[in-house]
């Protein structure tokens, strides 16, 4: 059913994540947009411009956004992840480009998902 449903009678909550190189402005466009789909929780995972810490500031002052800057401790995490042994994506790792995104993203949405369980999301 594609109707919209109004999640607080189900007891719903919906989790949505992303990795992100944008400026704030877009990003919290794009949040506000989905927050007005349904979506509760914001996982976000900053790279670039996105993760200065002015721009770290102010996403995390929107209401359910969690983000993620790079750091030693994102990076151990990514490293425990079991994408290392998945044989269907190694054929994406350590390659430029969109390969090394794709795989960066891939970590991250296991990072975002395992919060999500913790949360009871």
């Amino acid at each position: 059913d594609d109707t919209m449903h109004d999640d607080a009678r189900t007891g719903l909550k919906v989790m949505i994540s992303t990795t992100t190189a944008d400026s704030p402005e877009k990003i919290l466009d794009w949040a506000q947009y989905h927050r007005l789909l349904g979506v509760d929780y914001f996982f976000i995972f900053v790279e670039g411009k996105a993760a200065v810490p002015q721009c770290v500031r102010e996403l995390r002052r929107f209401p359910g956004m969690t983000v993620w800057e790079p750091s030693e401790k994102l990076d151990l995490a990514r490293n425990k992840s079991r994408i290392w042994g998945e044989k269907w994506l190694g054929n994406f790792f350590n390659k430029p480009c969109n390969n090394e995104l794709f795989v960066r993203q891939s970590l991250n949405m296991e990072i975002a998902i395992s919060r999500a369980q913790r949360m009871k999301i």
